[in-house]
């Protein structure tokens, strides 16, 4: 049995307060696919970025929930490189 202490009027009791719930939401995760892409004379395609430093990089993109990787690469890569592409 819990005894409780009584001080100035109220009562305390020496077993601490149960910590109200947290609900936390559930971490999100983000996938992202990037592509070597090179013509016959082995010249490699890279992309500047459109924000930021404008750094150059990889073509590539994020993946959507439920999109394929494949679809997610070659999607955003087809008007970069003006042709079409054959699966």
């Amino acid at each position: 049995m819990v005894a409780l202490i009584r001080a100035f009027g109220v009562f305390y009791s020496p077993m601490p307060k149960p910590r109200p719930k947290i609900t936390r939401t559930r971490p999100t995760k983000e996938v992202s696919v990037m592509a070597w892409i090179e013509d016959a004379e082995q010249k490699a395609l890279l992309v500047r970025q459109a924000v930021g430093l404008r750094l150059w990089t990889l073509p590539g993109g994020k993946v959507k929930r439920g999109e394929s990787l494949v679809k997610a690469l070659i999607d955003p890569a087809k008007p970069k490189i003006g042709v079409g592409t054959t699966d």
